[in-house]
């Protein structure tokens, strides 16, 4: 579920997953990996995913579980 919103937001924003990558500090290969659901991203990724989107953290976390 939280692959589906990265991906929608990431779309609606006109970046590529290198871009969005970047701006999270990571590699592609990692965003990605959260992108397909293959990987959770920890908590002080989640702080930076929720910057980034302009939500709580607590929206990120509850589309994890």
């Amino acid at each position: 579920m939280l692959g589906e919103y990265l991906k929608k937001y990431r779309l609606s924003k006109n970046l590529t997953q290198e871009q969005m990558a970047k701006l999270l500090s990571i590699r592609q290969c990692s965003y990605s990996l959260y992108e397909n659901n293959k990987l959770k991203p920890g908590i002080t990724m989640i702080n930076r995913i929720a910057k980034l989107l302009e939500v709580e953290p607590s929206f990120i976390r509850n589309l994890l579980w």
